[in-house]
C-alpha cells in the first residue's frame, strides 16, 4: 500500500485547482490503492443533517474518467463516513454497455489547520452484487477547516434543511473534449437539453450538431448569445456527434455546450480541429 507515496507532490500542484471555495463544501483527493493499479480518486461533498451529499471523481483528468454521485451518512461521534456511489454521471471509459461497478467506502474524516485526510476501506461491486474491487482509500486536502467543539460539523449550521441537496461545487469546472474524443452522460430525461455559445470572444467558428446520424444544427456559427435547443431521446442509446465546419479567426475550433439533465448541468467545451469530432453517448438511465 505503499504505492501512494509518489501522488503526494501531484497533491500539491493541485492545490490551487482544488482550493476550498465554500465552507460547507470539504474537497478530498489522492488515491484509491488495491492489488490493481493505483488510481487518482477525489471527493466532493456536504454534511447535512449526518447525511452526505456530494460526487467522487475516479481518475479524474485521464482516459478512464468517471463521475458518479455518492450519498451517505456520518457519525459525528467518530467521524466515519459511511457511503456509495449511487449513480453515475459521465465516463470516458470504453465498455460503457457493459455492467456498471459502484464503490461502497468506510472513511475516518479527521480535520485540521494543516492537512486533513480521509483514510479507510472500500469495495466495488455491481448491482447484481458481483465483486469488481476491493482495497483502501487515502485522501488529503490541504484547505483548513474549523473542527467546532461539539464536535459536529460545520456543515451542520443547514440543519433547517431536510432535503439532502447535492452541492453546487466548484461552479466553473468544465469537461474539455479533443478532436476525436468520446464521452459518456448516463441521462435521466426524457429529454435532451443543449445550451450552445462561444464563451469567449466571437470568431466565427462554425460546429454542425449530428444525433443518432439526424442533423439537428448545420454549419451554425457560434454567438456569445446563448442558442437553446430541446430534443425528445427516444432510443436507450443515443449518439450525439460535434463537428468542427472551420477554424476560428482566434485559434482553433472551440464551443461552449451545457447539457442539461433535469436539475444535473454537464458543461462541455469541445476544442476541435477543422472537420474533425468529438462523439458524447447518452444513455438514458430509465
Amino acid at each position: 500500500m505503499k504505492k501512494i507515496i509518489p501522488f503526494i507532490l501531484f497533491f500539491f500542484l493541485l492545490h490551487n485547482l482544488y482550493s476550498q471555495k465554500d465552507p460547507n463544501i470539504y474537497d478530498f483527493f489522492g488515491g484509491k490503492l488495491s492489488d490493481k493499479k493505483p488510481v487518482f480518486y477525489r471527493l466532493v461533498f456536504q454534511i447535512n443533517n449526518n447525511k452526505i451529499s456530494g460526487y467522487s471523481y475516479t481518475d479524474e483528468h485521464g482516459p478512464k474518467e468517471t463521475k458518479s454521485i455518492i450519498q451517505g451518512s456520518y457519525n459525528a461521534k467518530n467521524h466515519i463516513l459511511i457511503f456509495r456511489e449511487s449513480q453515475k454521471l459521465t465516463t470516458r471509459r470504453n465498455g460503457f454497455y457493459s455492467e456498471k461497478c459502484y464503490l461502497n467506502g468506510i472513511l475516518k474524516l479527521e480535520l485540521n489547520q494543516t492537512i486533513s485526510k480521509i483514510e479507510g476501506t472500500f469495495t466495488e461491486k455491481t448491482n447484481t452484487g458481483k465483486m469488481c474491487n476491493k482495497g483502501e482509500i487515502r485522501l488529503i486536502s490541504p484547505d483548513k477547516y474549523n473542527y467546532p467543539k461539539n464536535t459536529n460539523l460545520a456543515v451542520t449550521k443547514q440543519k433547517k434543511k431536510e432535503n439532502v441537496i447535492l452541492p453546487t461545487f466548484n461552479p466553473d469546472k468544465k469537461t474539455t473534449l479533443k478532436t476525436d474524443d468520446e464521452l459518456t452522460i448516463f441521462w435521466n430525461s426524457n429529454n435532451l437539453k443543449l445550451v450552445l455559445w462561444d464563451d469567449e470572444k466571437e470568431d466565427q467558428d462554425r460546429i454542425s450538431i449530428t444525433l443518432n446520424d439526424e442533423e439537428i444544427l448545420k454549419n451554425y456559427t457560434l454567438k456569445n448569445k446563448e442558442k437553446k435547443i430541446t430534443i425528445p431521446l427516444k432510443q436507450k442509446i443515443n449518439t450525439l456527434k460535434i463537428t468542427a465546419n472551420n477554424t476560428g479567426l482566434i485559434g482553433g475550433n472551440t464551443a461552449r455546450i451545457d447539457f442539461i439533465d433535469n436539475k444535473i448541468i454537464h458543461k462541455i467545451i469541445s476544442q476541435l480541429e477543422v472537420k474533425k469530432s468529438v462523439i458524447i453517448n447518452l444513455i438514458k438511465t430509465n
